[in-house]
């Protein structure tokens, strides 16, 4: 415990920027002063309205706006709408989006730190708060700027909905089987951000990072499992 707390106090004026860097280079210095000073607010802040700016650049852009259609075309109820219709819904998205995803972003933020949080202190018996959890999820959420500023840059560039899945990196698969739609599930950057939190929560709350690692990589995994099975069967 005492070095914990000692490699905690010689991070604690660890800012805001050199948290952002070091949670890609040098997560555990994070964690550890995370653990002493669990900090959440300013970086949800911020990372709630990066993802509002970037849905905002997206939806009113161009190649946006042909994605948006090109998807639209694929909803049989989008074929009784005419042209001006649904670039009517287009426009109208370009507002709504940006301002809901402000607003969800923190909602699904503490609900997710919620639940991880039950997951490690209850069934692990970690020692972990919740704020220490939340300060943990909101950092390695940092990650989903890089994630964000790829997945824009492949509809601004190419116009088409981004996928960064395990599955866009296995082109020999067929896209209506079931491993296809099981690893359409798995976003790259979000195992990277798993595989970080894991290491955050496994230190914070003594479990160890295996533990964490396994329970949550389970509980995607159950998901997707459940999803892919729903997909093949209306395939």
């Amino acid at each position: 415990m005492e070095a914990v707390m000692t490699d905690a106090q010689r991070t604690e004026s660890m800012s805001f920027f050199e948290r952002l860097v070091n949670i890609f280079v040098a997560p555990a210095k994070v964690f550890r002063f995370l653990e002493a000073r669990p900090l959440w607010v300013v970086p949800l802040i911020v990372i709630s309205l990066y993802a509002a700016l970037l849905q905002g650049i997206i939806f009113n852009s161009e190649s946006g706006k042909e994605m948006t259609r090109q998807e639209f075309a694929k909803n049989p109820r989008a074929a009784q709408l005419t042209p001006e219709q649904v670039d009517g819904q287009i426009s109208m998205m370009g507002k709504i989006v940006p301002i809901s995803t402000a607003i969800i972003a923190p909602i699904i933020t503490f609900a997710a730190a919620g639940i991880v949080y039950l997951l490690i202190s209850i069934l692990l018996g970690g020692e972990i708060t919740y704020k220490q959890t939340l300060s943990a999820w909101v950092h390695v959420g940092f990650i989903g700027f890089l994630q964000g500023a790829v997945q824009a840059g492949i509809v601004l560039v190419r116009g088409v909905k981004p996928n960064t899945s395990l599955a866009a990196f296995l082109p020999f698969l067929e896209e209506e089987s079931f491993v296809y739609h099981f690893l359409q599930t798995f976003d790259l950057f979000v195992l990277w951000q798993l595989a970080v939190l894991a290491i955050g929560l496994g230190m914070m709350s003594r479990v160890g990072t295996r533990k964490a690692a396994v329970t949550l990589y389970s509980a995607p995994a159950g998901i997707g499992l459940i999803i892919a099975g729903i997909r093949q069967a209306f395939a």
